[in-house]
């Protein structure tokens, strides 16, 4: 086998798609007259394609060939390069394995249908092959939706993938319950323009050895990614922070949801704040401030506009801050529903304790269900944790910063990991957040 340069001829290789699977079970083949070892799932391929007339005649791309996995700067350079990579290649081969019988026999009645299997068999044979491991790796969603062609390939049965989708669009059949077995679409362009975190939410939860890979996988496939570099020496919750801070236009309360989910950030929550890198505060939102008795009771339980400080009309659609006298603490009282519409709950009230002059910081915060009648809290110092959550007071105003931390947490407990429109759509017209990045305010 010879490792060629294929620079000055974009569309005269085939890339191959396929699942690496575990280590372990390795074989040496010989690569421009020097041995390397490859798994087995790939030693199976280079052993039918060298039995094979279409593929022996053909130039491969392979990324466990063709990418020094040891380099990180080679890695990191390379996998920035995959989409490109796979939209210049002149056909795509989707590897699903030598042990597939029940694939191949799947693919057969794809190309050549026979009248002699039942529909109850053929409704086995493609669930064997929608629920196929190929498909549970994360980086296929991007291979698949960017080949000019898909050539599936079991044992040595091909079938040409979008022909099999015009014959069975049940292929593409979303199961809710297990979000990680998702058939994509032959191609991307029904996808623009989407968000990174839109993008996340539907394919980022497929497996991949490396967390990071749920992000770089998938940077080819949105319109808003391009300023996010790949980095194997980054931590996961820096990368978590990067990833909010470059797609600014789709920064909300569910896309930081969305980072918390498919990166794992949980785990790292439970044994105390995100090591983000920054000390700095993360985001922040500016809300009306109100000292006094409040008009009345309700003005704490939904939206109105009241009167300020001066008599001017102060409206707090998204929320406002309450003093009652400069002697007590103050209350930030936050709908959470008007500050992103994927949000559970009606009604967050923080109760503020002073850390300096006109500077205080969060002590306890109560979030109310509007389905469920029980109201938690969300008690930092309880927790064993230092959560920043700062509140700076004006004449009629306040800002309140939070740290990464905080507003991955808050996120966490508010809002379902399901896109809203600023998310989905990227809307100029709807970009009027309350919720703003640090990084953005200058």
């Amino acid at each position: 086998m010879e490792n060629r340069d294929q620079s000055s001829s974009d569309d005269s290789y085939i890339c191959l798609s396929y699942v690496w699977g575990e280590p372990g079970d390795e074989h040496c083949i010989v690569v421009n007259n020097g041995t390397m070892r490859v798994r087995k799932n790939l030693f199976d391929f280079l052993e039918r394609a060298g039995k094979n007339d279409w593929l022996r005649k053909e130039s491969l791309w392979i990324d466990a060939l063709c990418i020094d996995q040891e380099n990180v700067v080679e890695r990191n350079f390379q996998v920035q390069q995959m989409g490109r990579i796979f939209s210049c290649a002149k056909e795509v081969v989707s590897w699903f394995g030598e042990d597939k019988d029940s694939i191949a026999a799947y693919l057969v009645q794809g190309v050549s249908p026979s009248e002699n299997v039942d529909n109850h068999s053929l409704a086995n044979l493609c669930l064997k092959f929608v629920y196929a491991p190929y498909w549970n790796r994360a980086w296929i969603t991007q291979e698949v939706q960017l080949a000019r062609k898909v050539t599936l390939l079991a044992r040595n049965v091909k079938a040409d993938y979008g022909l099999l989708l015009s014959r069975d669009r049940t292929l593409l059949y979303k199961d809710e319950s297990n979000p990680h077995w998702i058939v994509p679409p032959l191609s991307a362009s029904s996808m623009y323009p989407r968000s990174l975190f839109w993008v996340m939410s539907k394919y980022g939860y497929k497996r991949c050895h490396d967390i990071r890979d749920c992000v770089y996988s998938l940077l080819a496939l949105c319109d808003d990614g391009s300023e996010i570099q790949v980095d194997y020496d980054t931590s996961v919750e820096r990368l978590a922070r990067h990833t909010l801070e470059c797609c600014e236009r789709s920064f909300c309360l569910c896309s930081m949801r969305i980072v918390h989910d498919v990166l794992h950030l949980g785990h790292q929550l439970s044994h105390g704040p995100l090591e983000d890198g920054s000390s700095q505060p993360f985001a922040y939102m500016t809300l009306p401030y109100y000292q006094g008795s409040l008009p009345s009771p309700k003005c704490a339980m939904r939206p109105c506009i009241f009167s300020g400080c001066d008599g001017t009309a102060l409206s707090h659609t998204s929320g406002f801050v309450h003093q009652s006298s400069q002697n007590d603490d103050p209350s930030v009282i936050i709908y959470p529903r008007f500050i992103c519409e994927s949000t559970l709950q009606n009604l967050v009230k923080i109760r503020m304790v002073a850390v300096g002059e006109s500077r205080y910081r969060c002590d306890k915060a109560r979030f109310s269900g509007s389905v469920m009648p029980q109201t938690w809290y969300w008690d930092a110092p309880h927790r064993g944790r230092h959560h920043h959550l700062v509140l700076t007071l004006a004449e009629d105003t306040c800002r309140i910063d939070f740290q990464f931390s905080t507003l991955i947490e808050i996120a966490r407990d508010l809002v379902e990991a399901e896109p809203c429109g600023i998310v989905r759509s990227q809307d100029a017209k709807i970009l009027q957040p309350v919720l703003r990045l640090c990084s953005s305010s200058e």
